[in-house]
């Protein structure tokens, strides 16, 4: 089904994106998306239905709710998405002096600086 409205387009871009990503967080090959969606009806069922059921549907609020079951699943291995209020930091051996505070100021700048500039943060 081609996509109607941009969030359409948006929810099956990010479909595509899980896919790829259900394999990467487990480590596993990804052959492109034919062999990707055989692999995954044959050894990730409840995946493969997941997929299955968001394209059988036009309903967004199905669609979302189905995009949101399925994150949460294909990122299960490494913790899930990130939580509201969680604050996830990379960091690496240089520099490390000071991280909670850089932290803490990349988050105020990403987040806290863009909402007081009219981007909407929430």
């Amino acid at each position: 089904m081609i996509p109607k409205t941009p969030g359409e387009l948006l929810l099956n871009t990010n479909i595509y994106w899980l896919i790829q990503t259900y394999f990467r967080v487990r480590l596993l090959p990804y052959k492109g998306e034919k062999a990707a969606l055989n692999w995954l009806q044959r050894n990730a069922a409840e995946i493969f239905e997941l997929i299955k059921r968001f394209y059988q549907t036009r309903v967004l609020s199905e669609q979302l709710s189905i995009t949101k079951d399925l994150t949460d699943r294909v990122l299960e291995p490494i913790g899930g998405p990130w939580k509201r209020g969680e604050l996830i930091t990379f960091g690496t051996t240089d520099g490390v002096e000071n991280l909670n505070e850089k932290g803490e100021a990349f988050f105020k700048a990403l987040i806290i600086e863009s909402a007081d500039i009219g981007f909407d943060t929430t």
